[in-house]
């Protein structure tokens, strides 16, 4: 599981996201100790990739063109490659959404409105392999559960959430009820097969 999602510039945490997990630490303190270890590495003239604890390990990756540092903190037993991989297109998106602005950039990231969206993209576009119509595929609750049905907690738990939504996608079972995304899309697709959720049109999802 993704934990927080970290950028850096000049020891200054300028955006943190949290995107799952429980434990919520300071984003100011997590950012000076990551920056830290990234100027000691520099020092020895190599680069950080990742910091590896006992639940937790830090991913790095950092920008050659405006020295901004991305970190994303994940559990352990996370691929790294993937995370890296992961990593790596967040960094090109915000290279691109930002490009030409951060020298103008005075302490913490002014279009926090922005990042956020860029965040949003991310998560959803990366959890989804990067598809435009799996990132806007929306699901809708078409029936509720009967005294005779048994569900899991978790798809219980989904499919009141549809009812009280509406609407929903997948970035809002991880988001929301922070559901691994395996796990969200698992659920959401045993729903549908129960015949609890169906998929909406891309083009309706939409428009409404």
């Amino acid at each position: 599981m993704l934990h927080d999602l970290y950028v850096i510039k000049n020891s200054v945490c300028v955006f943190h996201k949290k995107i799952g997990g429980k434990y919520c630490v300071d984003a100011d303190l997590v950012s000076g100790f990551l920056s830290a270890v990234e100027t000691f590495s520099k020092e020895l003239r190599d680069r950080i990739r990742v910091i590896e604890m006992e639940r937790f390990k830090f991913v790095y990756e950092v920008s050659d063109l405006n020295g901004f540092i991305f970190v994303v903190q994940s559990d352990t037993e996370d691929d790294l490659e993937g995370i890296y991989k992961r990593l790596k297109s967040f960094k090109r998106y915000f290279e691109e959404e930002f490009d030409g602005e951060w020298d103008r950039w005075n302490g913490r990231l002014p279009p926090r409105a922005r990042a956020e969206d860029l965040t949003q993209k991310w998560l959803g576009g990366e959890t989804f392999r990067g598809k435009k119509e799996d990132f806007l595929q929306t699901f809708v609750p078409v029936a509720r559960l009967r005294r005779r049905e048994t569900l899991s907690p978790e798809e219980v738990k989904v499919l009141n959430y549809a009812f009280w939504r509406g609407r929903m996608r997948l970035t809002d079972l991880i988001n929301d009820l922070r559901l691994h995304e395996n796990l969200a899309r698992g659920v959401a697709n045993g729903l549908i097969e129960k015949g609890f959720l169906k998929r909406e049109d891309v083009s309706e999802s939409i428009n409404t």
